[in-house]
């Protein structure tokens, strides 16, 4: 994440080590300074900034001290302060304040004396700051439909397909606002499907939205919409997934931000990655539909048993998922009451999806969704706008029902 440093201090031959060491820290940019000297104003200085932790030095007299550790922390709620002291000046505002977001550093001080001090109190702020924020932007809601998230125990499911083809079907002919969030880092294809990478990549977003000092509003405002797609907007992966940071090394960051993102769209549609982490489990606790992909195979029927008792194991309510079957196999040996015994029942089957086969390969070629190549008698799109319609309540044409329950029983080879 970005923080953004103010520092208050008697004068530039103060300010210029403080700076120098700020400069090291990744991350930390010193974004305003004030020198107690010029007689600056300190609070239309520091409001102007709107800084995340501010650094007040005991060059500073006693009432300039007094005013940034006290009022600082009133009038700035989400930000920290650390305080710079000489042991040997014993300077009581310093030495004698007390707060949880109040740090003293006693000199001479280090670069790590300073990182120590910064991720401290960042995490301390951020963690409180999402706590009490949480029940406010979710309206105090436990889970959300709008939430999509889409679950595979292993890549290559056609998860992507799926996600890129329900979001186009449900922005272009059902006119919603949809956002598709990848958090799948390493295997993110949906700007190949959309021939569209988003102006924002989604760690970046995070570290800017994880910064207390941002304008949460403006920052979603920059999610760009689709140049060819109305109503359809992309947070994509980073291009550089190793660079990437798991949300919840900030527990509470990844509900905290998806309930902002709520209120903004009419769905979010999730791309998962394959890892089973805290982050996994956070989005299938606030989701009221989350899907799970699988193929009626003997290595997706295992893998998926073994996906539902790991999410067990830690917790998580298996009994929400539906299921989406894809790329039907033939003579695979797998008997009906097998099939059963792992799902439970048939009406746990949200849809079924068609292979495409050539089709797909060329909708790839040219960078386009599959179902922009289609007639709307296809049953590719008849499929897709079933699944539309269960989503959003209206009432599906009945040959587009009739279609999803067809092949969700040739599935299960019960016809």
């Amino acid at each position: 994440m970005t923080i953004n440093v103010f520092v208050a201090t008697k004068d530039e031959n103060t300010f210029s080590p403080i700076n120098k060491t700020i400069a090291q820290i990744e991350d930390a940019r010193i974004i305003g300074q004030f020198i107690e000297t010029d007689q600056s104003d300190i609070l239309q200085l520091t409001n102007m900034m709107r800084p995340d932790i501010l650094i007040v030095d005991d060059t500073l007299s006693n009432s300039m001290i007094s005013i940034m550790i006290k009022e600082m922390v009133k009038i700035f709620p989400k930000s920290g302060v650390i305080g710079l002291y000489s042991p040997e000046k014993n300077n009581h505002e310093l030495v004698n304040f007390h707060n949880d977001r109040f740090m003293k550093i006693p000199k001479p001080y280090s670069i790590d004396n300073f990182k120590y001090a910064i991720g401290f109190l960042m995490h301390n702020i951020l963690e409180d700051y999402f706590t009490k924020e949480i029940p406010r932007v979710s309206k105090r809601k436990k889970t959300s439909k709008k939430f999509l998230p889409f679950f595979s125990p292993k890549d290559s499911s056609g998860k992507t397909t799926v996600i890129v083809n329900l979001a186009w079907m449900l922005s272009q002919t059902f006119k919603q606002k949809v956002l598709i969030l990848n958090l799948n880092s390493v295997f993110d294809d949906s700007d190949i499907y959309l021939n569209y990478k988003s102006n924002i990549a989604f760690d970046e977003f995070i570290d800017n939205f994880s910064s207390p000092s941002v304008d949460i509003n403006s920052l979603i405002d920059q999610i760009a919409e689709h140049p060819q797609y109305k109503n359809l907007y992309v947070l994509s992966a980073s291009d550089y997934p190793h660079k990437t940071r798991n949300i919840s090394e900030l527990e509470n960051a990844l509900p905290f931000f998806l309930w902002n993102l709520e209120s903004k769209f009419d769905w979010i549609l999730i791309d998962t990655s394959p890892e089973i982490n805290d982050d996994a489990l956070t989005i299938l606790e606030i989701s009221e539909t989350p899907f799970v992909l699988v193929k009626n195979h003997l290595i997706s029927l295992r893998n998926l048993e073994i996906f539902l008792e790991i999410i067990k194991s830690f917790g998580g309510d298996i009994n929400k998922f539906l299921f989406i079957a894809t790329r039907l196999s033939k003579d695979v040996g797998i008997k009906t009451d097998q099939i059963l015994k792992l799902f439970e029942n048939a009406q746990r089957f949200f849809s079924f999806i068609p292979s495409k086969g050539k089709l797909a390969m060329i909708s790839i070629a040219k960078c386009v969704p599959l179902i922009t190549l289609m007639k709307e008698d296809d049953e590719f799109y008849k499929v897709f706008k079933a699944m539309a319609h269960r989503l959003t309540g209206k009432d599906p044409e009945k040959k587009h029902e009739n279609y999803l329950i067809k092949n969700i029983k040739n599935f299960f080879k019960m016809q």
